[in-house]
Formats: structure tokens, C-alpha cells, sequence
């Protein structure tokens, strides 16, 4: 595990699919919710997708317990705070985590209480580890516009204080980003930096259509570009980087198998490609993980590793003098 010891920056990272199996049976348990069974050895399956998988809608459903569990403050402060402890093991230096405020207010708090209580515990997790941190704000497919748009206006005034960017993620076969084009305006106009999940389950129009008409500088997963050579141009030319989660891909049957998955390919096409871990609960993985996986299936070398950092740090959301402190562990 050479791996280990490489520095790593994270930047497609779901909160909700990364909280420790213990504290969402614990959380549970203390909040009455009515779990799926009492023992915890069978509890970890309604949290993990299986490998198996044979959706991405049903690798969706892995979202719902901890959802339940991120009602209140003190929960949402330690899970974010769990989080950065977490990820330490793989040696991140820096990490933008996402999440959607609007899933964190089924309990009466305000979308304000959501993001001030992540932020609180992501710094006090920074304060224990060093990791760097900046939070992504994400939109949600499934709701209207108007919503995202109410979201995107409150988060305003935590840019450039814990909040970096903005998201639309979800089920993106059924609600293609066009839908939310208006909200995304915003967006830019407030100063958000914006990534947008696209092309993570074959629809590749929807990565052009995410950059031209949503702004997006960086987009997530974005591995079916690897079908379409326009697409692949489009993000060459406008130097777009794609946070590919190899795991993650598989699992929502993006690919059949880690050796047909793109990651390679798009690298020697000269895409410009991060590594990530979507989710390290639902997917059961680390970033560790990913860079071994990638390792053994494409024999790469640490010079790719250092070059996929390098790319990482480049496309990152955060400050130019954090940005060349991140350079520096290379």
C-alpha cells in the first residue's frame, strides 16, 4: 500500500453517504427511529450499497437512515466533525465535502442552523487533524427550481467563510440540469464557484449542457464522456475537470468492472481527472482505496499520483496561497 503515504485531496465527497455505520445505529437508536433491526453486524447492509447494485436510484436508497439522523445540531456538528477524523488515514490534506441543506430541516431547523452546524464541526475536525476543508452547498434535481434558488440566496452569506460552491446533484436520468438553468445564474452571479453532477450514468449531453449552460468548472463523475469525442474536446478546450469516483461507478453500474471503467483512458487523453470517494459509507471505501484500486487495475505510477494531485490542488475551489501550501507536500 504505497499509496498510503501519498498526500490526497478529496473533492467529491457526500457527508450524508460518509457517516461511520456505528454513529447512524447509535444516532438512531438515541432518536427512536425505527431501525431496520436491533443488531448492528445486519444494520451495516441498510447503509452500504451492495456490490452488486443495480441502479443508481437504488444506490440512492443507502441515503435514507442517515438522511433521518442529520436532523438536529449536535448531530450534524459531530458527523461532520467524524468526518474530517475519518479521512485522515488516507493522508487528505484537503477536502471539499458536499451536502443539501434542505434534507437537515424535516425537524424545524433552519436551512442557517444546517450549514453553521456542518461548518462548526468540519473546523473543529480541522483544528484536530490539520486537514483543510471548504463546504459545497448542493441543489437537488428532484426539486423545483424555486427551491434551489431560496437555497443558493441563504448560503450567500457563508461564501468565502466555509461554503465555496455550489451542486446540483441527484437522479439525474429523470431531471436533466437544464431544468435548473435559472437557479444556476444565480449562482454565478452571487460569485459561487459550480460543479454539477453529469454524465455519470451515460448520458454525456448532459456534461456539455452543464458547462455551457450552468457554469460548471469542474463536474462530478462525468465518466461517460469517454463515449463522445465532442464532449471530450469540450472539456479539454475549456479545461474542465472531471471528480471521478471509480467505486462509485461501478456500483451504480456506470461500467460492468473496474477494468472497463474510463479512469485511464481519460488520463492519457489528457482529461483533466481527480480521484475520489463519492461516498465512503454507501460505497465502503476510502480514498486509499481508490488510488489501490487504480494502481492494480491500471498499473499507474506515482508520477500519475503526484500529476492527479497536482490536478486536484489546480482545480480546487479554495484560495490561491492555500493552493500553493497544498503544492508543497509534493
Amino acid at each position: 500500500m504505497k499509496n498510503k503515504n501519498l498526500p490526497k485531496i478529496e473533492l467529491h465527497s457526500h457527508l450524508d453517504g460518509s457517516i461511520n455505520p456505528k454513529t447512524i445505529f447509535d444516532l438512531g437508536k438515541k432518536l427512536n427511529i425505527n431501525l431496520p433491526t436491533d443488531s448492528f453486524d445486519s444494520f451495516v447492509e441498510y447503509v452500504r450499497a451492495p456490490a452488486n447494485c443495480d441502479s443508481l436510484k437504488t444506490y440512492l436508497e443507502r441515503f435514507v437512515l442517515p438522511i433521518e439522523v442529520m436532523q438536529t445540531k449536535e448531530n450534524l456538528e459531530r458527523i461532520a466533525y467524524e468526518y474530517i477524523l475519518n479521512i485522515e488515514e488516507s493522508n487528505v490534506k484537503y477536502v471539499e465535502v458536499r451536502f443539501a441543506p434542505i434534507y437537515h430541516i424535516n425537524n424545524g431547523l433552519t436551512i442557517d442552523e444546517v450549514i453553521l452546524s456542518v461548518i462548526k464541526g468540519l473546523n473543529n475536525g480541522t483544528k484536530k487533524t490539520g486537514i483543510k476543508n471548504n463546504l459545497i452547498i448542493c441543489g437537488i434535481r428532484s426539486m423545483s427550481v424555486e427551491k434551489n434558488i431560496e437555497i443558493f440566496k441563504i448560503s450567500e452569506k457563508y461564501l468565502g467563510r466555509g461554503v465555496v460552491a455550489v451542486d446540483l446533484a441527484g437522479n439525474e436520468a429523470d431531471f436533466p440540469p437544464i431544468i435548473h438553468k435559472k437557479a444556476f445564474d444565480l449562482a454565478k452571479n452571487i460569485g459561487f464557484n459550480i460543479t454539477v453532477h453529469a454524465g455519470e450514468t451515460g448520458c454525456y449531453s448532459n456534461i456539455a449542457t452543464s458547462v455551457n449552460e450552468l457554469h460548471a468548472t469542474r463536474i462530478g463523475h462525468g465518466v461517460s464522456a469517454i463515449n463522445d469525442a465532442n464532449t471530450i474536446k469540450l472539456l479539454k478546450d475549456k479545461n474542465i475537470t472531471l471528480e471521478v469516483c471509480p467505486t462509485s461507478n461501478i456500483q451504480t453500474k456506470s461500467f460492468e468492472s473496474f477494468e472497463k471503467h474510463p479512469f485511464k483512458k481519460l488520463l492519457d487523453l489528457n482529461v483533466n481527472v481527480t480521484l475520489n470517494t463519492d461516498n465512503m459509507t454507501v460505497s465502503n471505501t476510502t480514498l486509499n482505496n481508490e488510488y489501490n484500486i487504480m494502481e492494480n487495475t491500471f498499473n499507474l505510477s506515482n508520477d500519475d499520483f503526484i500529476n492527479i494531485y497536482k490536478t486536484s490542488v489546480n482545480a480546487s475551489f479554495t484560495d490561491t496561497l492555500t493552493k500553493k501550501e497544498l503544492l508543497k507536500y509534493i
